[in-house]
């Protein structure tokens, strides 16, 4: 994995003066960069590598808001940073909804871009260690899934004193998820997008997969999963009443 002693900044560019006078300042102040003058080339790297930012310069806004859809539904949590000579209000502010994190306009002195870089790299990283799926965190309160007791601080799940196990972060975020929402019909897409992120690929499987090891964990040291329905090509529904109502026959 590249970007492990320095921070890594990936340069999509055109092979401009500006850009290559940029990456030069951000390689002083401690960066290590990475230019690519080919989008396509650059997101073959993305997928294999880990990095902390990645600046778009010298690109149209249509452009510019394709590159970051494109980066964004592929999950990458790098932070995202865009440049051009000009840009309307409006249009600054619809790539910022579309998830770039910080905008420059070309005029702005390179001292600033660096400080404002470094910033947003600050704020990524300690949200990032808090994070455990896009919809929960490790400061989320504890809470019951199906008569077991979820402790997100620990990464924990807990059916009886005897019995606690540690739940991977999306497995978290899938539990979560449903316990938010009792009694509703919940489609797949949405499930990935609260899970995984707003631009994360819904044509992935992995959900499926998910849910099955959920499904799994509750038959062998609970009563079964009987309140997490799977409507098959809608999505799941749980209704926590299911469990009421079979504590209560019992």
């Amino acid at each position: 994995m590249v970007g492990k002693n320095k921070p890594f900044i990936v340069f999509v560019i055109s092979g401009e003066f500006y850009a290559k006078k940029l990456s030069e300042g951000l390689e002083e102040a401690g960066f290590k960069i990475q230019a690519f003058e080919k989008e396509s080339l650059a997101l073959k790297f993305l997928e294999k590598n880990n990095v902390q930012g990645i600046f778009l310069t010298n690109h149209s806004f249509e452009k510019s808001k394709s590159l970051i859809e494109e980066i964004k539904k592929n999950g990458n949590p790098a932070a995202l940073f865009c440049s051009q000579t000009q840009c309307s209000s409006e249009n600054i502010a619809e790539l910022l909804n579309h998830g770039c994190d910080e905008f420059f306009l070309k005029t702005c002195p390179e001292i600033e871009i660096i400080a404002r870089i470094k910033a947003v790299l600050r704020r990524s990283e300690r949200g990032h260690h808090r994070q455990i799926a896009a919809n929960i965190n490790l400061d989320t309160d504890k809470f019951n899934f199906c008569g077991a007791t979820i402790n997100p601080s620990h990464l924990e799940i807990i059916f009886d004193e005897k019995n606690k196990f540690k739940l991977g972060k999306k497995e978290l975020g899938i539990i979560y998820y449903l316990a938010s929402n009792p009694g509703v019909v919940i489609s797949r897409n949405s499930l990935i997008h609260a899970v995984w992120g707003a631009h994360a690929d819904t044509r992935s499987r992995s959900v499926d997969q998910y849910i099955t090891k959920i499904r799994v964990l509750f038959e062998k040291h609970a009563e079964g999963l009987g309140s997490l329905r799977t409507l098959h090509g809608i999505g799941y529904w749980y209704d926590a009443k299911t469990l009421q109502k079979k504590k209560v026959n019992s």
